[in-house]
C-alpha cells in the first residue's frame, strides 16, 4: 500500500496533494454477499 493513512490537519495542502496526484485512500462498502458468493465459502 502506498501514501498515508489517517492523513488529518493538513489545511491547504490537500488541495495541491489532490492536484499532484498523490494517493488518497477512500473507503469503498462493499456489498452484501449474494447466495452464489456464501455458498463458495
Amino acid at each position: 500500500m502506498q501514501g498515508f493513512m489517517n492523513v488529518k490537519n493538513v489545511g491547504g495542502g490537500y488541495a495541491a496533494w489532490l492536484h499532484n496526484g498523490l494517493p488518497v485512500t477512500v473507503a469503498v462498502p462493499t456489498p452484501p454477499p449474494t447466495p452464489e458468493s456464501a455458498a463458495a465459502i
